[in-house]
This record gives C-alpha cells, structure tokens and sequence, in this order.
C-alpha cells in the first residue's frame, strides 16, 4: 500500500513542479525536469500479477496510470487556476479582495475546482498512453545492443512527447478549450527558444 502512496505523491511533486514553471514563480526550467517524479511512479517498478479477469481487471493497466496523471493535472491546475476563483466575484462587483459572500466566493471556488478537475483529465490521458504504449520495452532498453536501447529511448521520447503536444493542442478546443499554461507558456523568458513559436507554434 506504502508503494502507491509514494507513486501518488510523486505524481502531485511533478504537477507542483510544473505550476512553479509559471508566474508568480517563473522558474523556467522546472519545464524540463517536472516530469521525472511522475514517470519514475509510472515506469519504475513492476505492473502487477494479478489475473486479468473482467473488465474491471483489465482497465487496471490503463486505469492506475490515468489516475495518477490525473493527481499530477490536479495539482497542477489548482495551483495555477485559483485567479478563477474572482471571476464570480468581480461578475458581483468586486474590485479588490474584499468579502462577496459565501454563495458569491463558494461559487468562484467550484468554478476553479470544477475546471482543474477536468483539465486534469488530459495528464491522465497522457499518463495512461506513457505507462501503455509508450512504456519502456526493459528487454530492448538494457539487454539489447547499444543501437537497440537507443531506438528504444527514441521511441518511448518520440511518443510521449508527441502525445504531449496533441492533448494539449485538443485542451485548446474540445469543449470550447481552455489551453491555459501550455508547456511552451513557461518559456516565455528564455529568448532563444521561443523564436520557433511564430513558426511551429507554441505547442
């Protein structure tokens, strides 16, 4: 049991570490580092034995992934989604921090919470294509020649980043789409890079 609260919580270190990218904080470099807690829980490690009987057997490969790619979308968005939460207060008149009344502030709040929520559903999308088909091959990626681990390592980058791009690209449009703090966002501060933008785009 110890085990899955550890992975849990390096998947909310890895949502934590990519809201530190953007503002107030800024420190862009988190952008490349914030994945490593959440694809040591989703790759370290075995899947499990038990038999895979039912339905509800067989989405456990998908469904634990999910799950924790979700708590990582979920710390994440609540963290960099709480100026949602004035959005019913300034619909009310508020032009400061003062008090709007519980209905008003409690309505702000679920609007923020209601919104990470679903937001998260991407990363979890996300984590379950990691952990399935992008899932290092470990007989290629240790017991394979040197070209072979490498084209494994290629595969399983190639693919999750690609994954990346595409849900985040679909966040931007499903459901009227909210792309708030795609990963290009966090590098706004780094000149070189961000050149490519006018002509790849952000994502």
């Amino acid at each position: 049991m110890h085990k899955a609260w550890l992975k849990l919580f390096a998947a909310i270190a890895s949502g934590l570490i990519l809201s530190s990218a953007f503002p107030p904080w800024n420190q862009g470099t988190m952008v490349w580092l914030f994945l490593g807690p959440l694809l040591a829980a989703l790759w370290l490690g075995t899947r499990g034995d038990e038999p895979v009987t039912g339905w509800w057997r067989r989405s456990a490969v998908w469904r634990r992934p999910f799950v924790l790619g979700w708590g990582a979308g979920v710390a994440h968005f609540m963290t960099s989604l709480t100026w949602v939460r004035h959005s019913s207060r300034v619909l009310h008149g508020a032009y400061g921090d003062e008090w709007m009344g519980w209905g008003v502030e409690l309505l702000g709040w679920a609007a923020a919470v209601g919104l990470s929520l679903y937001c998260a559903i991407y990363f979890g999308v996300w984590a379950a294509f990691a952990d399935t088909v992008a899932r290092p091959r470990r007989e290629k990626l240790f017991s394979a020649s040197v070209i072979e681990s490498s084209l494994e390592a290629l595969r399983c980058s190639g693919l999750v980043a690609a994954a990346w791009v595409v849900l985040e690209w679909m966040r931007g449009w499903v459901m009227t789409g909210f792309g708030w703090n795609g990963l290009g966002v966090a590098l706004h501060e780094n000149k070189l890079l961000i050149q490519a933008a006018d002509l790849v785009g952000v994502a």
